[in-house]
């Protein structure tokens, strides 16, 4: 029975199955009646959560018979077709063909991670050893009910929602001069997303070290609000930096959604420029 799905197109007299008859609607709830017999059965809504009932049913007037019940998902499939039918055809084969990696995945990179699976990119190999904590959602993309989670898991179940037609590779570790060349020795292009300077510093020496012909974006300065004159992009060779390199953090302040979301994003945008140039 999907009543919470089809509320909206109930009507007094419908039969919602071969026993219940629909002869009462009210704002959050729906009455039935068993045919030939003196029953109702009342399905309420919850006002805010439509994923949630209550079934109860009556007898003369008393209720004999109450639970909670769970109302079935609309899950929504799409083909693969009509989720890059708006894609531009000249390059989506390059972009599907593409591996990008993203080391760290807290405001930065998850963020970055978003963006380049709306775009289509073939496979992201993403890692990260931090869980989620609720002070991380003034500017990451993980919701209240991950709290807890290790976030490379938690983002790969928002990735799938988002786009189900990439490859996604999550490692929850901590990268270090070692694992660094292991996990991502296979991709064309690898974005730093760290909070620490120096594990920026140490990323970024290890990679052009080991991978001289292989670009790595990366970000400083994304503090603070506004400014957006002083955001721009700097190349050193196979090194890009993202950001003001002026604004840094403070103690116990987390920078603020709005410039973490612009510097990721561009990031994201110069992956996809690199890799189409």
């Amino acid at each position: 029975m999907k009543l919470v799905e089809l509320k909206n197109e109930i009507k007094i007299g419908d039969r919602v199955n071969e026993r219940w008859n629909v002869i009462g609607l009210g704002i959050h709830s729906v009455i039935c009646i068993l045919y030939g017999r003196n029953y109702r059965r009342h399905f309420y809504y919850h006002p805010t959560d439509s994923g949630k009932i209550i079934e109860k049913v009556e007898r003369d007037g008393r209720i004999i018979y109450s639970r909670p019940r769970k109302a079935k998902k609309i899950i929504m499939k799409i083909s693969k077709k009509k989720f890059f039918s708006k894609h531009d055809p000249k390059i989506l084969p390059i972009i599907r063909k593409a591996t990008v990696g993203i080391a760290g995945v807290g405001g930065l990179g998850s963020n970055v991670a978003v963006s380049l699976a709306r775009v289509g990119i073939g496979k992201l190999i993403i890692a990260d050893f931090d869980t989620i904590e609720a002070s991380n959602l003034n500017r990451q993309q993980y919701f209240i009910e991950q709290i807890g989670k290790p976030k490379v898991i938690a983002l790969l179940e928002n990735l799938k929602k988002i786009n189900p037609f990439s490859e996604y590779q999550i490692h929850h570790i901590k990268l270090n001069e070692k694992n660094i060349p292991i996990i991502f020795k296979d991709v064309d292009i690898l974005v730093e997303a760290f909070d620490k300077a120096e594990m920026k510093k140490m990323l970024i020496e290890t990679w052009l070290s080991e991978f001289p012909e292989k670009p790595i974006i990366a970000a400083s300065g994304l503090s603070g609000y506004g400014m957006n004159e002083l955001i721009h992009t700097k190349k050193l060779d196979n090194l890009y930096i993202c950001g003001d390199e002026i604004t840094k953090l403070k103690n116990n302040i987390s920078p603020m959604a709005p410039r973490v979301g612009i510097v990721a994003n561009m990031q994201a945008n110069l992956v996809l420029e690199m890799l189409l140039m």
